[in-house]
């Protein structure tokens, strides 16, 4: 019979309120911290993607890199880039320098490109 009165206790704490929030509480806190996990799992893996991707572009800007440096080690490298920084040619040679026509301006590009609202505005009021 003292056995049986024993599991009567427990069974009846916990189907107490006190014990059903206490196990709310803790549910809570645990989901809580499963979902802060989430979160700084999902943005470690974003910054290891932009950590990646910023890698690649140094590799690709340091090959680069040592590309110029052995170019511009040897005479030609060094002629290159007196021809284009300083625009300077040898003796019996001509530089030809490309001009944008002026016709051709950013001004005339937008006014092709106007939106349907600044279109129906110049059909309106004869812009």
């Amino acid at each position: 019979m003292q056995r049986f009165q024993t599991k009567k206790r427990i069974r009846d704490f916990l189907y107490s309120p006190i014990a059903l929030l206490l196990l709310l509480a803790l549910i809570i806190f645990l989901s809580r911290a499963a979902l802060g996990a989430f979160v700084e799992y999902r943005e470690a893996a974003r910054a290891e993607g932009l950590s990646a991707a910023r890698a690649g572009e140094l590799a690709a800007q340091e090959e680069l890199l040592r590309e110029n440096a052995t170019l511009f080690g040897s005479a030609r490298g060094a002629e290159q880039e007196i021809r284009e920084k300083l625009r300077m040619a040898k003796p019996g040679e001509e530089v030809i320098m490309i001009v944008d026509d002026p016709a051709t301006q950013d001004g005339d590009v937008m006014l092709n490109s106007a939106s349907w609202l600044d279109k129906l505005k110049r059909w309106l009021f004869g812009e």
